[in-house]
């Protein structure tokens, strides 16, 4: 498609994920969720033949979802709705009762109204794909608990892709034991180093030679939309080397995209930690109950910024020890200089007393110097 870049390999990924009646695309904002999906299904128009659907190309319905679509009837009619117009049926619709249904004054139950567009896919000859995006707006119990039902009962014929920037609150456990999930997640979507490289020079940035590009890349882990706003402030800058060397979290674009998509969204106290945890480069709920407080809520909020797909990479198996995106960690920074520079020192005073209270000199003493400097 014109715009994107071409990712054939991660096509095949998703054609892979699509032998199973739902497929969970989660990353946070700007890895290219979208993207995929829309690359996936143009590629379907230009072809009669797929793994996942042999014969004929399915028909295809999207719903970009709302915050209005939080609520039963609202969600079950928009699903209906891009149904009815993917299935071009002959004569009378399935859908038309149950889109009938979702106008009357007492409108049927959630379990009813998934229940019914069930029996109306079922209802329908050949493949029909569908694709929720923006699906992390929904946490209405009643619209997740009939998805959840339908998941787990699915049409024949239908798939069903999800585009989320977190981990929807479905049975997942569920779900994946009885094969009706298959997942991709941000290290499928990132970028690699050849793939970065071609992003950037499709902007017209050939002055870049590979190993610069590969450098952007790094500094990026691969972030699509990183990548692109690289690309932006690049093509303002006449030394390429200074621009790479200077690149980060502060950058005007980037900083930018990062506060209006991701931390605007969140409440004043998710926000406040991650300010703060974002100082240290590294760190657990114990480290955090220390240098952050209030003592015992770190392990919840570290919970939270993981369910909401704010750029959070585990460090361990277990799960203990966690990090930030590069260029997220170093946004949050820049904000926290700008409306706070005295946290930053005392956070790192503190996570320097916890560490030495547990004898790890050689970490507490690079965090008191780094106080020092923010003093």
């Amino acid at each position: 498609m014109r715009g994107l870049l071409p990712r054939p390999e991660l096509i095949r990924k998703l054609e892979a994920c699509l032998g199973s009646p739902l497929v969970l695309v989660s990353a946070p904002a700007g890895f290219g969720k979208t993207s995929l999906a829309m690359q996936y299904l143009a590629s379907l128009s230009a072809t009669t033949a797929d793994a996942a659907f042999p014969g004929p190309a399915p028909r295809t319905a999207w719903v970009s979802l709302e915050r209005e679509d939080d609520d039963p009837v609202r969600f079950w009619g928009a699903v209906a709705g891009a149904l009815e117009l993917a299935a071009e049926p002959d004569g009378s619709s399935p859908f038309a009762p149950l889109l009938s249904a979702t106008r009357a004054p007492q409108p049927p139950s959630a379990r009813e109204l998934g229940a019914a567009l069930a029996e109306a896919v079922d209802s329908i000859d050949g493949h029909i794909l569908l694709v929720l995006d923006d699906f992390h707006l929904i946490s209405s119990q009643e619209v997740l608990g009939s998805f959840a039902r339908f998941a787990e009962r699915p049409p024949e014929r239908l798939r069903v892709i999800i585009l989320s920037r977190c981990d929807p609150p479905l049975p997942m456990a569920r779900l994946r034991a009885g094969g009706f999930i298959a997942e991709l997640r941000a290290a499928d979507l990132r970028f690699t180093s050849d793939e970065a490289a071609s992003l950037l020079c499709s902007a017209a940035l050939d002055r870049l030679s590979p190993e610069q590009a590969r450098k952007i890349a790094d500094k990026t882990e691969g972030w699509g939309a990183g990548l692109r706003l690289a690309a932006i402030s690049l093509g303002r800058k006449m030394d390429v080397e200074a621009f790479i060397s200077g690149f980060s979290g502060g950058d005007r674009f980037v900083l930018e995209y990062l506060t209006e998509e991701v931390l605007g969204f969140q409440s004043e106290e998710t926000q406040s930690f991650l300010l703060k945890s974002a100082v240290l480069e590294r760190f657990c709920s114990e480290l955090c109950d220390a240098a952050i407080g209030p003592a015992g809520g770190s392990a919840a909020m570290i919970k939270r910024v993981e369910s909401a797909g704010l750029f959070l990479v585990p460090l361990d198996d277990e799960g203990r020890w966690h990090r930030y995106h590069q260029l997220f960690a170093e946004t949050l920074r820049a904000r926290l200089r700008a409306l706070a520079p005295e946290v930053e020192a005392e956070v790192l005073a503190k996570a320097a007393a916890w560490h030495e209270s547990r004898g790890n000199q050689e970490s507490a003493l690079e965090l008191r110097l780094r106080a020092g400097d923010k003093a």
